[in-house]
């Protein structure tokens, strides 16, 4: 069986496509087997669920090098560009979330919607939480659950 494999930049990313529709791109920064199969098959009746293994991950090419963000942004991009993709819906968990805010700055041209799970900004487009938020999220009163410690804040 032939490894769907596609040259990317400078390297070759190893990818699948699954179903029919509007695109969607799932990233996580782990190989494409992570994804829950049933998910997968659930989204495909609705959308073409393309899914890839990131620079360094599973079946694709790793170069020894730092991966910043934007470096794994311009490499999906790219892989869009490789299947004449001009447009797509973006999914992206944990740290393919980072992966798909870079891509929203970098290329908003290329978001239809973009979908983020389990992540954080990060990067110099960060806006950092107030010192009150960062203050509610440091108390160590291990007695006040979250719900008790934003009752307290919203009193004061």
């Amino acid at each position: 069986m032939k490894i769907p494999k596609i040259k990317v930049r400078d390297i070759d990313i190893y990818y699948e496509i699954h179903g029919s529709g509007f695109p969607l791109v799932m990233i996580i920064l782990f190989s494409t087997n992570w994804w829950d199969p049933t998910l997968i098959d659930d989204l495909s009746k609705c959308f073409t669920v393309i899914l890839f293994d990131s620079r360094g991950v599973g079946k694709t090419d790793d170069t020894d090098s730092d991966y910043p963000f934007k470096t794994l942004a311009d490499d999906t991009i790219g892989l869009l560009d490789a299947l004449n993709i001009e447009r797509t819906h973006f999914f992206g968990i944990s740290g393919g979330g980072s992966v798909v805010q870079e891509i929203a700055l970098s290329y908003p041209e290329r978001v239809e919607k973009l979908v983020l799970c389990s992540t954080q900004c990060m990067g110099g487009k960060a806006i950092l939480p107030s010192p009150e938020v960062i203050e509610i999220i440091n108390r160590t009163n291990l007695a006040f659950t979250s719900e008790k410690q934003v009752r307290e804040h919203l009193q004061h």
